[in-house]
């Protein structure tokens, strides 16, 4: 499996056409190949993010952008919505945002969510990768 698929996904189109919420897909590096576990698990974290965004977010785009950073694979996903409050980043009672933080420590990646200054909020997975993977 190849995280490649994300571009053409049907789950971003669907995304879309059911929320009117634009998406800008922008894999730069075709050649980022991950062991199935690892594809499926960033998949998994990516679907709660739009769910998020469809939910809370009062978005009209988002922008997801994948790309090698030295040893790590980073999956950025950004809204142009209200931005999610420190509370909510750090509420116990936030079960998606759990579940998202569980999944990526299950692949040794680290899951950083932040509102951004200008409005919306970023969410970056950085996965480390070897250079077989």
């Amino acid at each position: 499996l190849d995280f490649g698929i994300l571009s053409e996904s049907r789950k971003v189109r669907e995304f879309e056409k059911n929320t009117s919420i634009t998406c800008n897909v922008d894999i730069v590096e075709d050649s980022i190949k991950l062991s199935k576990n690892v594809s499926l698990t960033l998949f998994r974290i990516f679907q709660e993010a739009l769910t998020n965004i469809a939910r809370h977010a009062n978005a009209t785009k988002v922008y997801i952008r994948m790309l090698r950073s030295g040893s790590s694979i980073l999956l950025i996903i950004k809204d142009n919505g209200i931005g999610i409050s420190e509370e909510k980043i750090k509420s116990p009672e936030s079960f998606g945002l759990m579940a998202m933080r569980e999944r990526a420590y299950s692949i040794n990646a680290t899951l950083d969510i932040r509102r951004m200054s200008e409005g919306g909020t970023e969410i970056i997975i950085s996965v480390p990768v070897k250079d077989s993977e």
